[in-house]
């Protein structure tokens, strides 16, 4: 998110962020199971972040709300955060989830209206001690398909994604590192990274 690895950008134009926000997509009443789940919002949400014709403040506004509803954008500001969360005060907490979400919002709102004709395959899913692994292929016309693991828990009734990985990369664990490292550079506060988020959404 502050700085997408070479190998991760290979995968997908830009890089693949860990909210990559392909399946923030509204969704009915809870799904039957996790794959189900990643399918359903893959069919309704390529359509709509794909749309160039559709006006700015309106897309990023779908998006937003579309994102509520298949994110725990807080979890996953905690689990990119590590250690850091710990120390970091309710308040540095609440600006951390705010500015990772409007970031996320302004970065990829924008960059889905390049990917015309992108498909999701969903080929199974397996549980695990948190959650369960669904697998997808992310189909792009005139290059390779992309190995794409959503993580999917439970909380309060509904399926949430709390991961993604990419190729075999978790992009929880490569957001944790760059985020440790703006903040180590920035002595150790998370008010580094919170001033580097504010600024990437300001600009």
């Amino acid at each position: 998110m502050i700085a997408i690895s070479k190998r991760l950008a290979g995968l997908w134009p830009h890089g693949v962020c860990l909210l990559l926000a392909l399946l923030v997509a509204s969704t009915p009443a809870r799904a039957a199971d996790p794959a189900t789940f990643i399918d359903q919002l893959a069919s309704k949400a390529i359509p709509v972040l794909t749309d160039s014709s559709l006006p700015k403040a309106e897309r990023e506004a779908q998006f937003r709300r579309l994102m509520h509803e298949g994110f725990d954008v807080r979890q996953i500001a905690q689990l990119v955060t590590g250690r850091y969360w710990r120390q970091a005060s309710e308040e540095q907490k609440q600006n951390l989830v705010k500015l990772l979400e409007d970031y996320l919002v302004q970065l990829y709102s924008a960059r889905f209206t390049e990917y015309a004709n992108v498909s999701l395959q969903v080929n199974g899913s397996r549980p695990e001690a948190e959650g369960t692994l669904v697998h997808s292929t992310l189909v792009r016309p005139n290059a390779p398909p992309v190995s794409l693991d959503w993580r999917v828990e439970e909380a309060d009734g509904r399926h949430i994604i709390t991961d993604l990985v990419v190729e075999g990369v978790s992009m929880v664990i490569t957001q944790r590192s760059e985020f440790a490292s703006v903040i180590r550079q920035g002595g150790g506060q998370v008010q580094a990274l919170i001033d580097v988020l504010r600024r990437k959404v300001g600009a």
